[in-house]
């Protein structure tokens, strides 16, 4: 069972890209999605200026975007 202030290690890699770039990271197992992403934008120096989504097993996760249904429904 892991507790609040566990740390977790983990790997992100971006999807279709050649060369493969992944970053490594260490955070709270306690932390919230949209912390987690604010991990990744830092981690990969980007600027949150972009689509995005993550994905885990069956679970998506991504931005809304109000005109954009297509977007929408993939990232749900």
């Amino acid at each position: 069972m892991t507790g609040p202030d566990d740390i977790a290690v983990l790997r992100i890699e971006l999807e279709n890209i050649e060369p493969l770039i992944w970053r490594r990271v260490a955070v709270r197992t306690a932390i919230n999605l949209k912390t987690f992403q604010s991990v990744i934008q830092a981690a990969m120096g980007w600027l949150d200026c972009h689509l995005w989504e993550i994905a885990t097993g069956e679970h998506k996760y991504g931005m809304v975007l109000p005109d954009d249904p297509d977007w929408n429904e993939r990232a749900q």
